[in-house]
């Protein structure tokens, strides 16, 4: 639900420019520019997987398994939990496009 609101922000600003049947393109293939990215920085990308952990294993866990490790992998961020050494379990491992915040996997260890 809350990256359906996120998704919702992210457009309804756009609409006024879309309108009198007017039409606009927004390419970002083939460019390495970090700000043509639309999740490029930490900040968003951490915010991004805090919302698909909440959603897939709820609140608690997302909490729990802060600070989230954050790498930038070129194409894509890896953002991964966090646990205590002594526990037992795993943490959650997402990998989120660059380009347009798609989830390339998620997954979580035992």
């Amino acid at each position: 639900m809350k990256v359906m609101i996120i998704l919702m922000l992210s457009i309804l600003p756009l609409l006024p420019s879309f309108s009198h049947g007017e039409s606009a393109e927004c390419s970002l293939e083939n460019s390495d520019s970090k700000s043509n990215y639309f999740v490029g920085n930490k900040e968003l990308v951490g915010k991004l997987a805090e919302i698909y952990v909440e959603d897939r294993y709820g609140k608690d866990n997302a909490m729990r398994e802060k600070p989230y490790h954050i790498s930038d992998k070129g194409n894509f961020w890896q953002v991964s939990g966090n646990i205590d050494p002594n526990a037992t379990g795993g943490v959650f491992v997402i990998k989120i496009d660059k380009v347009n915040g798609r989830i390339i996997s998620f997954t979580h260890g035992k």
